[in-house]
């Protein structure tokens, strides 16, 4: 599940970014002195976010159905249902939309976690281009990638925690996101919505730095 999220923030992004480009070509901006369109930083961070849009409305039926079968195991035990059973009963209590339970929170989660988390991880590389006086990105080694990539997950999840926690909850018992933020604040106080933080922090950087740079070095493979 995790994995299949973070392909279409990847999926998404890079699509914008292609469409982006496209169109300053169209406008007749200026390019570099290798022949392309240069983004700025931005730019970079805007085009995340508009993938958290694409991506967040993808994934929602999956993620509904993944916390309703999380709930049910969290109270009947051993008993696991199969995930297209939970998808015909939201469907049948709810309609459609029962399976796009939570997406404002979903939006609200990774529209920001998209421009957090991009636009983190081109400022870091930005900085180390200038600490190593490189000219650009593609200058950096797989380690230098790694550390962006890292700093980029443990940024974009100390960002959007609380609204995952949100989201959760919503996706799981069916109340609004407003009603779920007033229930944790009553329970757990202003500490419930970081609820999970530490282990998502320490998951994030190890992984993300090496998405991000795998992600770099396939580009740059490919020539894309």
């Amino acid at each position: 599940q995790q994995c299949s999220k973070i392909q279409s923030f990847f999926f998404a992004n890079s699509l914008i970014k292609r469409v982006w480009i496209w169109s300053k070509d169209q406008l007749g901006h200026q390019k570099d002195i290798v022949g392309r369109h240069s983004l700025s930083l931005s730019e970079l961070a805007m085009i995340g976010g508009l993938a958290g849009v694409f991506s967040a409305t993808a994934i929602c039926p999956a993620e509904t159905i993944k916390c309703r079968a999380q709930a049910h195991l969290s109270v009947n035990g051993a008993k696991p249902l199969h995930p297209i059973k939970i998808a015909k009963e939201l469907v049948r209590n709810e309609g459609l939309r029962g399976l796009f339970r939570g997406l404002p929170a979903q939006y609200a989660r990774d529209i920001p976690f998209n421009f957090v988390f991009f636009g983190s991880y081109e400022a870091t590389c930005s900085s180390l281009c200038n600490f190593y006086g490189y000219h650009s990105k593609d200058q950096l080694g797989a380690g230098e990638l790694l550390v962006a990539g890292g700093f980029a997950g443990v940024a974009g999840w100390t960002f959007t925690i609380p609204m995952d926690v949100v989201k959760s909850r919503a996706q799981t018992t069916g109340l609004c996101s407003r009603k779920v933020m007033l229930q944790i604040l009553h329970e757990s106080g202003f500490k419930g919505f970081f609820k999970g933080w530490s282990a998502a922090v320490l998951r994030a950087f190890p992984a993300n730095g090496a998405l991000f740079a795998a992600y770099e070095i396939s580009e740059r493979c490919l020539g894309t």
